[in-house]
């Protein structure tokens, strides 16, 4: 799968994930919420190279990821409110560069012609992750009749950056925030 059909495929899902998605706009039933009860106990990213928290109000829902073709590191979900399910996900894929902002500004690239209609590419902000550096930027992407808020970090490590999504409906982004800044504070590499 090329580079730009797995970022496509990874916002797709993402929105899939979070129970929107269909050709009429209207949002659909995501899967079940299944998983473990939220806690503060440190879960490992399913192919390793880290350690988090699933947020509190969230369940870990990764065994939910099995038979996709994306290879999800981490899923914390969010119940179902207003037909959309709040999700937070983690993929990581080989670097392009050992440069976080290179990476970013890639990645960001390749978002701006895919999902955003070639519009100019959101800036990213600073900040980092477990004491490494990180780049994260927050859009909007249209799905249907909803438009969901995104906050993706970018973090580098062992020559892989990790993706971290966050997607949410406007009215929910805030508390999506807090849950996403859990993720991050509890965040360990190993």
């Amino acid at each position: 799968m090329t580079r730009r059909a797995s970022l496509g495929a990874i916002l797709a899902t993402s929105l899939l994930l979070a129970g929107c998605g269909g050709s009429s706009g209207a949002a659909t039933t995501a899967p079940p919420h299944s998983g473990t009860a939220a806690t503060a106990a440190a879960v490992e990213g399913k192919e390793g190279g880290f350690t988090t928290v699933i947020p509190a109000g969230y369940q870990n829902s990764i065994a939910s990821t099995g038979g996709s073709v994306i290879r999800f590191q981490y899923l914390a979900t969010a119940p179902m409110t207003e037909g959309f399910r709040s999700n937070i996900n983690i993929l990581r894929e080989p670097a392009r560069s050992g440069d976080i902002a290179a990476v970013t500004a890639a990645e960001l690239r390749t978002l701006s012609a895919l999902t955003l209609h070639s519009a100019p590419a959101p800036a990213s902000t600073a900040l980092t992750v477990d004491g490494e550096p990180a780049r994260s930027v927050e859009y909007s992407l249209p799905e249907g009749s909803v438009m969901p808020r995104i906050k993706q970090v970018y973090a580098l490590s062992g020559g892989l950056v990790y993706i971290i999504t966050n997607t949410a409906l406007p009215a929910r982004y805030p508390e999506s925030l807090t849950a996403l800044d859990q993720v991050l504070a509890g965040w360990h590499w190993h």
